[in-house]
Order: structure tokens, then sequence, then C-alpha cells
């Protein structure tokens, strides 16, 4: 077959349109610029739920109300993305998706629990500014049902922007009779369809309230709303309660996809990795927010895990990171522990401690910039807290700590001393 010139000037023309706008035509779609953020809600206050890489191209589900954010399908789940980090294609007819009511957390970082009230088990911290989904409340408005990044849980009204008009009503539904399931094991994978051959998104700790949505054709396994986005877990190892059987079926798979792993999100604006499962050990490298690294080990009660990046091998708290993917094959480890690293080789990672400790003596305390109390607070660490101390300030009224918000600094008064800190220098 002879070209024609204006077959070979087609031809030509068509090799210069971008890959992503090809396999984007038909569909609508976004493509990365650079690396994006991809948040449990649309806006900067909520969790970081992934990360997508330059260029990749990931199907769009719809648009906020206010058209900043893109509610697209990822490798490891629904979520938002900012609309100005990424280019859009065929999205004129993208209908708006409405993400609920959202409240944001006020004044201080507020315990997300398992139950409305103060003895409810912790099952994580929301820091000021947080962002969360609005459920529900209790009968008397004083606690809220959110969904977070822990999952459906309860939060103090009074540290919300609802604030005290929850108590008086304020058009929300008491969810004391919303059907939901308690995690019945130590962990707990969150599958993408209703069996064990789909892919995990993801594990659950025990104790963990999974609000239920639906339930497939024989009710053996339940569609449930978790930190992951939608998935699936089996009634083996669940508790339900307010459930009746009334869930809908909703058999379709969620994602098939595979997902490799498992693997650890950061889920901090920044972390340090450690040299050891403790805060008393020395920071080897500091991680950002949103950042994905395999895991390689975990310790014995699972506190903290193993991550490996490119430049060096460390230890991270969990209470920091998203975990995804099947742990059930992780290895445990100790400080100190030599291990067999992804692809082959050992890795030792060593256990160094910087002594003397700070270990702290009260309910909650204020980490500072500064050795006295008019300096901004950087985060808050709570009692049994061991720190490092690595300065004295010129009053002898402060310790200078590593933190797990780096370096800061404690009032004396609220803390133990575990080790010799006669020789902590002086710290202008």
């Amino acid at each position: 077959m002879r070209l024609t010139v204006k077959m070979v000037i087609l031809l030509l023309v068509l090799s210069l349109i971008p890959l992503s706008v090809v396999t984007a035509q038909g569909a609508a779609s976004i493509t990365a610029r650079n690396e994006a953020n991809v948040r449990g809600g649309p806006g900067l206050g909520f969790w970081y739920a992934g990360l997508l890489s330059p260029g990749e191209t990931v199907p769009v589900l719809g648009v906020s109300p206010d058209g900043a954010w893109w509610y697209i399908r990822a490798s490891f789940g629904n979520g938002w993305v900012a609309a100005s980090v990424v280019d859009a294609y065929n999205t004129a007819g993208v209908g708006v998706y409405d993400p609920g009511t959202i409240i944001s957390i006020v004044g201080a970082e507020v315990n997300a629990r398992s139950g409305p009230g103060v003895t409810a088990a912790v099952l994580g911290k929301i820091q000021p500014g947080g962002q969360v989904y609005l459920l529900g409340q209790n009968a008397d408005g004083t606690w809220l049902n959110v969904q977070s990044q822990y999952g459906n849980s309860w939060i103090a009204a009074e540290y919300t922007s609802v604030g005290g008009a929850a108590s008086s009503g304020g058009g929300v539904v008491v969810t004391s009779a919303q059907p939901y399931a308690i995690v019945n094991a130590a962990y707990l994978n969150i599958r993408s369809g209703p069996g064990v051959s789909y892919s995990i998104l993801g594990t659950v700790e025990g104790g963990d309230q999974l609000l239920i949505i639906g339930q497939n054709a024989d009710a053996s396994w339940f569609n449930v709303e978790t930190v992951f986005g939608e998935g699936w877990v089996s009634d083996l190892y669940v508790i339900t309660r307010n459930y009746y059987g009334s869930s809908p079926d909703t058999t379709y798979s969620i994602d098939p996809s595979t997902i490799v792993g498992p693997t650890a999100v950061i889920n901090t604006g920044a972390l340090n990795v450690r040299s050891g499962p403790s805060a008393a050990y020395t920071v080897l490298g500091v991680v950002r927010g949103g950042d994905q690294y395999e895991i390689i080990a975990r310790n014995v009660d699972f506190s903290w895990v193993v991550i490996e990046t490119a430049t060096f091998t460390g230890w991270v708290n969990r209470i920091y990171v998203i975990i995804r993917g099947d742990t059930s094959t992780l290895g445990v480890a100790s400080a100190g522990s030599t291990f067999t690293a992804p692809g082959g080789g050992t890795v030792d990672v060593p256990p160094t401690v910087i002594g003397p400790i700070a270990f702290v003596a009260t309910g909650a305390l204020n980490i500072r910039s500064g050795p006295n109390a008019v300096f901004d607070t950087i985060g808050v660490v709570y009692a049994g807290t061991r720190m490092s101390i690595v300065g004295n300030s010129p009053d002898l009224r402060w310790w200078q700590v590593s933190s797990p918000f780096g370096l800061g600094w404690v009032n004396k008064a609220y803390i133990i001393v575990e080790g010799d800190a006669s020789g902590v220098p002086i710290v202008q």
C-alpha cells in the first residue's frame, strides 16, 4: 500500500499527541503532572489515602460541588485529588459527587474513639485543622459519629467546627441504630470483594468499628467503610451491632487488582525513621507524608514496622502510617535484628540508643519550639512516651529532646529522667 503525503503528515501529527491523551479518549480521566497526593476527602485537611506518580492516569468518578477536587479510582482505592495538580480529559459529562457533611477539628488535637465516651478505646488522634465526614451523633449531641482515617469513629463535639450546635439538634441524625461490625481478631484483611480470592486493600486492628453498607447474597461477607475506602470483611471475624440482615446485596467487586506489598503510606507531614522500635532510638532519616514504602518486618505487638527506603532501612511508628496489603507473612523483628530484605540479602538495623531518656510522667505534654511556655507547641506526647534528652536550657528548667516531631523542649516538672543526665550540654 502506498502512503500519500497527507497520510504521512497525519501519522506524524498523531505521533506527537501525548499517550495520556490518546488513552484517555472516551472515558473521563485525570493525569498527574507530578506526584499528586490522593486524600480521603475534597480538602487539604483530609488524611492521605495514597499517591499518584508523575504521568499516572486514573479514571474520574465525580467532581466536588465546588469543582476544585476530582473523585478518582486508583490502584489503592477511591479518593480525592486537587484539580490544580492534574490534567483532566473528557470530564465534561462528569457529575457532581456529594461527599456528605464535612466538619473540621478546631482548637486542639482530638481522640478518635471506638464509641461515644471517654471510656471507649482510642483509635488514633486527629490534628487541629483535620477534616472528617459527619455521619451522626449520640442522643445528646455531645459526641459525633464520623468517618475519619481510623474508619467509623467518634469524637467529642466540643472540639469540632460543629461545637455546641450538635447538642441542640443541628439536623444531625442519631446513629445509635446504625449497623456496624467490630473486628473480632487481632488483625483483619480488608478485601476488594466478598471472598479470599480478592485482593487485599489493607489491614485493620482488633476492636476497630466498620460501618456496614452492604453484604453478599448469603451474608457471609460484609461490605464496609474503611480507611481504605469501601471494602469487604468475612463474617467469621467480626461481631455485628444493630444489624438484622437487612443490608442491601452489593456483590460487585470494588477493585480486583492485585496490591503489591505490604506497604506503609506515611500519614503525617513528616516522619522519623529510627534504628529501633521506640522514640529512644536514633533517627536514621525522615520520610515525607504521602510517600509509600515496602514493609519488611514488624515488632512483636505490631506497634512499629520496618520499612525499606532507597537509602536506608529502619523503624516507623505504626500510628503514623496506613498499612496496605497482606501482613500475615511479615517476620517479627526486634532492635538489632538481621533479616532478609526484599530482593534478597540481609539488612542490619543497629539498635543505637541515645541516652539519657525523658519519660513523660503526665497525661499529655506539649513539645515546644523553645525552653519556655511562651514558645509555640510543635506537638503533643502522652504518658509513658520516652524521648532522648539532647540538651539542657540555661535556666536548667527544660530538657531539649528528640521527639516524634523533631527536636523540641519539654518542662522538667513533667519528666522522669532515665539514665545519667549529668553530662547533657547547655543549649543556648
